[in-house]
């Protein structure tokens, strides 16, 4: 008995019997190796696992000789979800059920948090007396952007008790990361001009620069204006009008008092000459 490319051949009687082999149809099968799907964080480098190849006639490294993957490039720099097809014949041209491994690529954490920026003066002072309003805050997160709308303001002022005082600001993003920030807020003892806030007249412009004009409910008799030191720096009869026109280009920048003269009445207030 001979034994012809895979056939076996006998002979019997001076007859010639050639006995061939079952054609091969059995598929090779394709196990992926690593699981079916990986999680990347954008940035890693993909390292295939690999597959392991069995088959009823060929050699693993024959069919791994053989295997074609298609599909995503490895490329981690964005995120997404990608796909690897693997796919192999064996020599008899059986071609495996293909398999498909899925990559997702993420986000890497978010652990960075916002951050505050106070704005206005820190700390920032208040006279005695007088009505403070904040200046607030504003907020930024690398991922979510402008996240100013989410901060929580907290803390109180009390203008009338002389002290520091804290506003705190507190914000967090959408990966909970939080951030906070603080204004120190300090109310000075007043030297009375703390009281000048409610007029029976009114100062326009203020600040001034050339002039400012006076406007009271009943006509003016006259006025004087002090500097803070007190001395008196300018004095001028009335117009006999609810309204004058005061000319100050001449006097230095700085603040000054202004004391108004009416029928049966006096008022203080105070302008500032840049």
């Amino acid at each position: 008995m001979d034994a012809i490319n895979g056939a076996k051949t006998t002979t019997s009687n001076n007859a010639v019997v050639t006995v061939s082999e079952a054609p091969d149809t059995e598929k090779p099968v394709i196990t992926l190796q690593g699981g079916s799907t990986i999680t990347l964080t954008v940035g890693d480098t993909y390292i295939e696992p690999g597959v392991s190849i069995t088959d009823n006639k060929d050699s693993e490294a024959e069919l791994q000789a053989r295997l074609q993957i298609t599909g995503w490039n490895y490329d981690t720099s964005a995120p997404g979800t990608y796909y690897l097809f693997y796919n192999v014949s064996d020599a008899a041209g059986n071609a495996a059920d293909p398999k498909t491994r899925t990559v997702i690529v993420a986000e890497a954490p978010d652990t960075t948090p916002p951050v505050i920026t106070v704005l206005g003066d820190n700390p920032a002072t208040v006279t005695q007396g007088e009505t403070y309003i904040d200046a607030g805050a504003t907020a930024r997160d690398d991922r979510d952007g402008d996240i100013t709308h989410k901060i929580q303001t907290s803390g109180t002022v009390d203008t009338q008790t002389v002290g520091s005082y804290t506003i705190t600001y507190t914000v967090s993003d959408a990966a909970g990361n939080a951030a906070s920030a603080t204004r120190t807020v300090i109310v000075e003892k007043g030297n009375g001009m703390e009281k000048l806030s409610v007029l029976p007249f009114t100062l326009y412009p203020n600040p001034a620069t050339s002039h400012v004009r006076i406007t009271g409910e009943t006509p003016i008799l006259h006025l004087k204006i002090l500097n803070l030191q007190g001395a008196l720096v300018l004095q001028t009869g009335g117009s006999g009008s609810a309204e004058m026109e005061l000319l100050v280009f001449q006097l230095p920048a700085g603040i000054y008092i202004v004391h108004v003269f009416f029928e049966n009445s006096f008022a203080v207030g105070k302008f500032i000459k840049e």
